[in-house]
């Protein structure tokens, strides 16, 4: 078991992430979620997890057929999320964690896709971010995990993190 403790979080941001996580259940190669206690000052959520606690390290240089792998499994991972209107929208390599298996943590930022709708762009991991978000375009799609899965899967091919490293959002 993993627990993960939401402390001083607003209710709707609580109820936006256990909902995400209710949707996502059963999907492979995503974290999943038993149960999770309220308390005031926020929530603990409970995941079963079987594997080890390591991320991805992306100064690492992993044999060419267990780095496929493991690129497979993320994109198969999102692939299932966005099929049922879910965007993750903080991909990088710390909520990716690879033992045998990838698994796709921290949930905290996803968002239910809701078509051609303002949705706002402070959010993730400037390093990860797709040009969109850069752009403060509020009309953002899916796509911004791919580029984000993009930017993770470049550090692993050259062992560069992070592969675009700007110091600012400029």
């Amino acid at each position: 078991m993993l627990l993960k403790n939401i402390l001083h979080s607003k209710n709707k941001t609580i109820n936006k992430e256990i909902k995400l996580l209710y949707s996502l259940r059963g999907l492979p190669n995503i974290v999943q979620m038993v149960d999770y206690i309220r308390h005031e000052d926020g929530a603990v959520i409970v995941y079963k997890f079987d594997g080890c606690l390591t991320s991805l390290r992306t100064k690492s240089k992993y044999p060419p057929n267990k780095l496929k792998k493991y690129l497979y499994q993320l994109f198969f991972a999102l692939n299932e999320a966005h099929q049922r209107g879910i965007m993750h929208r903080d991909i990088k390599p710390s909520n990716i964690i690879a033992c045998e298996e990838v698994t796709l943590i921290d949930w905290g930022l996803g968002a239910f896709y809701t078509g051609n709708q303002s949705k706002p762009i402070r959010m993730g991991t400037r390093n990860y971010k797709a040009p969109e978000l850069l752009l403060k375009y509020p009309f953002y799609d899916y796509r911004i995990d791919i580029w984000a899965a993009g930017c993770v899967m470049a550090e692993y091919i050259f062992l560069q993190h992070p592969f675009l490293n700007g110091k600012d959002y400029e």
